[in-house]
Order: structure tokens, then C-alpha cells, then sequence
């Protein structure tokens, strides 16, 4: 009677053990993300989407994804870990039409998923020729003299503000402003502008240090644009002590094939003795500008780090520019550029430290 007992406990804990490893359940976690949305014909436009393996770890999981009829991604990921989150990406230039971006877990179904049934995703969006609907975009350039406010207190400094559309449709008539704090020096009238027209307008302060700038187009609000994130300037004004900002890279996987999703992990760093104004990191891929990140200020010491991922090309180059810019006066401005030589099928990693040339637009 032991004896049957003692099987039967065994029977039933390796049943439970069979049940367990079949608990793995590959599943989207987020919606398709499109980044520009809505975009224009000619746009590169990126799509992200979460994922994760509930339940068990699994290994040797393969995602693809495209848009429309049009394969664009594979990557097969060794081992993800039960829980944890990854992220697919793919990269396409708009072509006028409406279309479909998706994307499949374990397509060939060899991970023993539990349910089959929520391993594709698909996000349905249109381009339309000429913008959407002839849509502003209204950017805000701001130059100082001396360059960076390399001042003291007392000193004064001459500012140009300059209000650019650079969307597909007029702009209407609007305000810039520009402020201390939250208290407003200096408002302007700015009359519509057609596409690429610009308008300056110049600004003279007595430097206190330590104090915090502004600036904004379109500061009512006036105009819906296709990008509300890049009508805005800020700045800290420090006086004497400089920061340094610096560049460091590290990706994955290390070995890579033509359109492979390669997750860039770029860390900037603050290796001077001030505080680094808020800044913009610039991405390049073969020389086109793929992403404009907001670094926030970082103070002497300290260092942020930003996802980015790259829909492989063989023999690529990937170019890193911190405080693209010039938001900073720094103790060395030689030191903002990276660029990474990727290669297909091998690890390779060349880096060229430079001054780059930072009016990018």
C-alpha cells in the first residue's frame, strides 16, 4: 500500500511538473506605437511594440514583423527570462496609402506556446499626400552672444530667437515669449508663416547666475501642429564652472544580421564640474537623422541612460551626438561625438571621438 501510495505522489508531481512547463504564454503587452504619427510621404517612421513570456522562460524565441505584405524584421532572442520585458522595432519610409505594421511571436511555433492566439499584433494607419491636412509645425532656435552664456553676473547678453514652420501647411499669426522662471521679460507678436519661413527677433539681459531661461512659440497655443515637443528653449545659466558631456554606447546582440532589431543602450555622462544644461541627443543612422532625444540637466558626476533601437544594415554607422545643440559651454567640446561601425555576422565596434558639427538643421 506504501509502495502504490508513494507512486501515485510521484505520478501527481510529475504531471503537475509537465502542466507547469506547459504554462508559457508568449503575449503583446502593448499596442504598436508609431512614431511620427501621422506621418508624411517620405517620413522614416518607426513602430515599437512589448512583449514578454508569461508563465516560464523560454528560449531561442523568434519575433518578426513588416508593414503591409513586406518583411522587415527577424531577431530571435537566445533565452528571455519569464516576466520580462523586451520590445520589437521596425523602420520604414511612408509611401501615401493606407497600410498595416504588425508583428509575430514565434512564428514557427517551436516554443511550445500555451496560446497561439495572441502572438500577432497589427496596427492599420494612413499617409496622406501633402500632410495631414496641411498641418504647421512650428520650431523654436535660440542663439546667444557670448556663445553659451560664458558669463558672469552683470554681464550682458544678446539673445536671437528664432521661429521657424517647418510643417506642411501655414502657420496662424501667434505669441513667443520669453521668460526667468515664470516671469515673463519679453512677449512678441509672430505673423503666420508659410513652410521653412522664419522669423528673429533679439533680446538683451543682464546675467544673474544661477537663473533658469525660457522660451516658447506659439506660447497660447494657437496652432495644432504635428509636433507640440520642439517649440520650447530652456537654459541654466552657471557661471565659471563648465560641464562636459560625453557620449558611452553598449548594444545588443553582438552578433547581427541585416534588419535584426539591435537594442543600443547610450548612457551620457556629466564628467564635468557643472551642472549640464537641459540638452538634445541626436541620433544618426548612415548619415540620416533617425531620433532627437531631450537629455535633462545633470548635474557634475551624474549620467542617464537611453534605449534606443537600430533596424540593422550591414556595414551601418551609427552616430551618437551629445548636446547637439550647444546648450552647454563645456570644458571640452571635442569629446560630444561617437560614431559605431556596425558590421553584419561579426563583433566590431570603431570609435571616433570628434568635434561634430552641431547645427544639424
Amino acid at each position: 500500500m506504501r509502495v502504490k501510495l508513494f507512486l501515485s505522489i510521484c505520478v501527481f508531481f510529475l504531471l503537475c511538473s509537465v502542466f507547469a512547463s506547459a504554462a508559457l504564454d508568449l503575449r503583446f503587452t502593448t499596442a504598436i506605437t508609431q512614431h511620427p504619427d501621422p506621418a508624411n510621404p517620405g517620413d522614416e517612421v518607426m513602430f515599437y511594440v512589448n512583449f514578454k513570456a508569461v508563465g516560464a522562460d523560454v528560449t531561442n524565441m523568434k519575433i518578426i514583423g513588416g508593414i503591409d505584405g513586406t518583411q522587415l524584421l527577424e531577431h530571435t532572442w537566445p533565452k528571455i527570462l519569464a516576466g520580462k520585458s523586451e520590445q520589437g522595432f521596425i523602420q520604414g519610409t511612408a509611401t501615401a496609402g493606407s497600410h498595416t505594421a504588425w508583428f509575430e511571436l514565434d512564428p514557427d511555433h517551436t516554443c511550445g506556446d500555451s496560446n497561439y492566439g495572441n502572438n500577432r499584433v497589427k496596427k492599420h494607419f494612413s499617409v496622406t499626400e501633402g500632410g495631414p491636412s496641411g498641418t504647421p509645425d512650428l520650431r523654436l532656435y535660440v542663439k546667444s552672444d557670448p556663445e553659451n552664456l560664458a558669463v558672469s553676473d552683470g554681464d550682458i547678453v544678446t539673445f536671437e530667437l528664432t521661429a521657424m514652420n517647418l510643417g506642411t501647411g501655414d502657420s496662424s499669426a501667434c505669441e513667443m515669449e520669453f521668460k526667468k522662471g515664470t516671469s515673463v521679460l519679453q512677449t512678441w507678436a509672430i505673423p503666420g508663416m508659410t513652410h521653412n519661413w522664419e522669423e528673429k527677433r533679439t533680446y538683451k539681459w543682464t546675467t544673474e547666475c544661477g537663473a533658469v531661461l525660457n522660451a516658447k512659440i506659439d506660447s497660447k497655443n494657437t496652432n495644432a501642429e504635428t509636433n507640440e515637443n520642439n517649440n520650447t528653449w530652456s537654459k541654466m545659466v552657471v557661471c565659471g564652472k563648465y560641464s562636459d558631456l560625453i557620449p558611452v554606447i553598449n548594444y545588443s546582440p553582438i552578433f547581427f544580421k541585416s534588419g535584426d532589431s539591435v537594442k543600443f543602450t547610450i548612457k551620457v555622462m556629466n564628467i564635468g564640474e557643472a551642472t549640464a544644461n537641459p540638452s538634445k541627443l541626436h541620433i544618426m543612422s548612415g548619415g540620416s537623422y533617425v531620433a532627437d532625444i531631450n537629455v535633462f540637466p545633470l548635474k557634475s558626476g551624474a549620467s542617464t541612460e537611453i534605449t534606443y533601437f537600430w533596424n540593422a544594415i550591414c556595414n551601418g554607422v551609427i552616430s551618437i551626438i551629445a548636446d547637439a545643440m550647444n546648450d552647454n559651454k563645456e570644458t571640452n567640446e571635442n569629446n560630444n561625438l561617437l560614431l559605431k561601425s556596425m558590421v553584419c555576422g561579426q563583433k566590431r565596434v570603431n570609435f571616433t571621438e570628434g568635434k561634430p558639427n552641431k547645427k544639424l538643421f
